[in-house]
């Protein structure tokens, strides 16, 4: 008869380390503009501008899961000019092939360029010219890439007479398409943002200007298709600008901007299931005050999360607000920042679990430090904790997460002129056991998979010490047995500094000799 050992092993939470977060950029130089980007293995991508004194570059850093941020040696814009980059940002697949796109002066125009990479370990490719050399000054690019590597990339254009919105795209394994113009002719568009689903299907959104006021519009383009005629999300007869916008996998999409009703400036939502009709929107913050900075994100199954600042009285919050997939109401909205400061530019990530983590910026009139907090699926959001240094100013943090729930932040430290960066490290998984039996006297070599194997102090059968292990990344171990009573089931855990993995029936390991039906 085999016994069920109740071995369980006290559970601290998961944290933020280092804290206060490492500079990640080359501290002689000044350093700005980042933003982060992750696998699906939870190797994450910084990418930020760059100054040495005489010429300004695109440069990135690479994290893997559980190491050390390693600089890479070359930057990706144009080396050797004087030439100016600016507004980096960054996409990443699941498996690590990453597209970076960014804006650079050629001495003549402001034009948008792009790099690619194999896989996380690959280097950078040259960079190439996205916009054309007949619109001048191409700015504000932004990119999004789906599993498979097919990127889109949309940025603001000049034609001479007003700006508009263009776009290009690049086929996995081919080159970039002719950029076309997907705003609506005849008035100026800015402030542009783009999403794709795990089909390659994506949605675009922008500030429209239909003089006196601006409108949110939004446009899609159909895997391997054309990009359809602009629609207006927002109410003509009210100013509306700085839209930020999300698709799941599925093609679910989430849409927030802020908007002037004529008494207060609102953060607004729509939603659309790729292929339909945008919803009406939604007012989503808290009536009597203005609100701003809205920033959105969309699990894999279609919940979305959205975050803004709450000016209330004398202070301004960071408000929070989600939307359970398949409802058409929007929770209450709730302050996630502490009152009595000045918190602003939130920005929000979102596991493969619906686990959420918001950042911002929080000042005490003296100083301004990166806050986090972290809302679990289903429950309630946490205490913020501070990320940066106190004494300093740290402004515009970003954040990524992988689906396990490892996210990686970075922000500028405007003190020290670097980019800076810190990690959210969640308590070990333990997933399988193999094999998940052995013999009473222990010594047999077992592997074990998980998640988040970072730091790993401690593996334990039951209340017992593997006799060694091996952490072979940051989702495989391979230990050693110790010995056990015959017929006892045990529960393997996987201990860090922070805590250790929850025990389920996943990880259960029995003392017992090899049987015939085993075989």
């Amino acid at each position: 008869m085999l016994l069920l050992c109740s071995c369980f092993i006290h559970s601290v939470e998961a944290v933020w380390s280092p804290l206060p977060g490492i500079t990640i950029s080359n501290p002689s130089t000044f350093s700005e503009e980042q933003q982060i980007g992750i696998d699906a293995s939870g190797n994450a991508t910084a990418i930020w501008r760059e100054y040495d004194g005489v010429h300004t570059n695109i440069r990135t850093a690479n994290l893997a899961k559980g190491s050390s941020w390693i600089a890479n040696p070359l930057p990706l814009s144009s080396i050797g000019g004087n030439n100016t980059q600016a507004n980096p940002q960054i996409a990443i697949t699941p498996s690590g092939y990453a597209v970076a796109i960014w804006e650079e002066f050629d001495g003549t125009n402001s034009i948008v360029r792009a790099a690619t990479r194999a896989s996380f370990s690959s280097p950078w490719s040259a960079p190439v010219t996205l916009s054309l050399p007949t619109t001048s000054p191409a700015q504000i690019p932004q990119i999004a890439v789906d599993p498979a590597g097919n990127a889109v990339a949309i940025w603001v254009s000049f034609n001479g007479t007003i700006n508009q919105i263009q776009g290009a795209t690049l086929a996995f394994g081919g080159s970039w398409s002719t950029p076309v113009t997907i705003s609506s002719p005849g008035v100026d568009a800015f402030f542009p943002n783009v999403s794709v689903d795990a089909a390659g299907n994506a949605v675009a959104v922008w500030t429209w200007q239909a003089f006196p006021n601006f409108i949110t519009q939004s446009a899609s383009l159909p895997f391997n298709g054309s990009w359809t005629a602009p629609v207006n999300l927002s109410n003509p007869a009210e100013s509306a600008t700085q839209a930020d916008l999300e698709i799941s996998p599925l093609g679910y999409a989430v849409a927030v901007w802020q908007s002037n009703n004529g008494s207060d400036v609102v953060i607004e939502a729509a939603t659309l299931q790729f292929g339909g009709a945008w919803s009406a929107f939604q007012v989503l913050s808290t009536a009597g005050s203005n609100a701003f900075e809205a920033d959105v994100v969309v699990d894999r199954v279609g919940n979305a999360y959205a975050v803004w600042t709450q000016n209330i009285g004398s202070d301004f919050i960071i408000q929070s607000a989600n939307l359970p997939f398949g409802s058409s109401i929007w929770s209450t909205p709730v302050g996630i920042s502490p009152i009595g400061a000045f918190s602003v530019d939130p920005d929000i990530g979102v596991d493969s679990a619906g686990n959420a983590i918001a950042v911002w910026d929080r000042s005490n009139g003296t100083d301004t430090v990166i806050q986090a907090a972290m809302l679990p699926f289903g429950g309630s959001w946490s205490s913020p904790i501070d990320l940066s240094t106190a004494g300093q100013t740290s402004v515009l943090a970003q954040i990524a997460i992988d689906p396990t729930g490892y996210a990686v932040v970075d922000w500028t430290n405007q003190t020290l002129n670097v980019i800076q960066a810190t990690t959210w490290i969640p308590c070990p998984t333990v997933i399988n056991v193999a094999p998940n039996f052995g013999p009473p006297e222990g010594d047999n070599k077992v592997t074990i998979t998980g998640t988040n194997f970072i730091n790993v102090t401690a593996v334990k059968f039951g209340t017992k010490d593997a006799l060694s292990f091996v952490v072979n990344s940051s989702t495989s171990i391979t230990a050693i047995a110790p010995h056990g009573k015959e017929g006892t089931i045990v529960n393997v855990t996987v201990a860090t500094p922070s805590c250790t993995s929850q025990i389920t029936a996943t990880d259960r390991y029995s003392y017992r000799h090899k049987h015939t039906h085993d075989e």
